[in-house]
């Protein structure tokens, strides 16, 4: 194995689709209509129909955090799991034990890239 794919290969494979130009602006362009009616409604928590309604979305949208190379769709997702990680969901524990080493490398990923201090 060589080239940048090497140490994650079940990664790389399960991004292929994500990450096809077309489907990263569909999937942002849906992420950016879940994020704006997040922040319009407020999620009642003791509405359990709302709650199993909105359960479903927090595997996809830590998919989306996982593998998409898109920033603008890793944002936009992060945005809608801050608003649903709060209410008490079924997959929570789930999706944050898979969201914290991804988030993670997000984080020390940009911040090598915004680090222009020279000592």
């Amino acid at each position: 194995f060589t080239g940048s794919s090497r140490h994650s290969p079940l990664k790389s494979a399960k991004a292929k689709t994500l990450n096809n130009p077309a489907n990263a602006c569909a999937v942002s362009f849906g992420l950016t209509l879940l994020n704006s009616s997040l922040k319009r409604s407020k999620l009642n928590v003791s509405d359990d129909k709302l709650c199993a309604m909105a359960d479903p979305y927090l595997p996809l949208l830590a998919h989306c955090v996982r593998f998409s190379s898109s920033n603008e769709a890793v944002i936009l997702s992060l945005r809608c799991l801050g608003v649903l990680l709060r209410v008490d969901l079924p997959s929570v524990p789930k999706a944050a034990r898979d969201l914290g080493p991804s988030i993670l490398d997000h984080l020390t990923a940009s911040g090598a890239a915004s680090n222009t201090q020279s000592d």
